[in-house]
């Protein structure tokens, strides 16, 4: 570009042009390490990028490996409490076993104490009003022997008398505390045949010594 066609070089054309292409050649030359620097940095961003998804990735599983030995405390924790708690129930329901059957044993005495006085109670009110009234109804029949509606009466009457009579013994048996479960235990299932029309065969042992009354209270209110 310096030569002119004669072949000697033109000092003139030379500067002019080095005039024009200095300020290129200085913005060529700072272009040139930012460029370098943009280069460098597109080749670095894969690699940032891949080593910031490895640190995601490992600070990722070991808050879930943490989140699990948490987990592991946790429901350690609570199978230690669920034994712990289950044992003393063990022992307080061992400790409690006597004192409940003693209690229960009560409370039972107590039923056939209520039982008791109620069969009392029926016998010596509604029983005597019964026999009263069935007294009356004979005493109208034999004046009327041609109603036949007072001969039912009667009838009715006598049954429930005799219902009567027999549902205390049911509710609390006087032989029971006289001559023992054995006794009463016959007379009772008789008793059900008789009144059930069910046949029932009874083989009990007269040799069975006599138990405690709340032992013989239990048998008989089982059976």
């Amino acid at each position: 570009m310096d030569l002119p066609e004669h072949g000697q070089i033109d000092h003139g054309a030379q500067n002019h042009y080095s005039r024009h292409l200095a300020p290129n050649s200085i913005e060529n030359n700072n272009i040139l390490p930012w460029m370098q620097w943009a280069e460098q940095n597109l080749l670095d961003q894969p690699t940032k990028a891949s080593d910031k998804l490895f640190t995601a990735a490992v600070d990722l599983l070991c808050v879930i490996f943490a989140l699990a030995i948490a987990l592991l405390w946790l429901h350690y924790r609570f199978l230690t409490v669920e034994v712990i708690e289950r044992e003393r129930a063990e022992t307080k329901a061992r400790s409690s076993n006597e004192a409940s059957r003693r209690l229960s044993v009560r409370v039972l005495q107590l039923q056939d104490e209520e039982r008791r006085q109620f069969s009392r109670e029926l016998r010596d009110s509604l029983g005597q009003s019964l026999t009263v009234a069935k007294m009356l109804a004979e005493s109208l029949a034999r004046q009327n022997p041609l109603d036949t509606s007072l001969s039912q009466l009667v009838g009715v009457l006598d049954e429930s008398l005799s219902e009567t009579r027999t549902l205390p013994h049911l509710l609390h048996p006087p032989l029971l505390d006289e001559l023992g479960l054995v006794s009463v235990a016959k007379w009772y299932v008789e008793g059900f045949a008789k009144r059930g029309g069910v046949p029932v065969a009874v083989d009990i042992s007269d040799d069975i010594p006599r138990l405690s009354r709340a032992t013989e209270l239990v048998f008989f209110r089982a059976l």
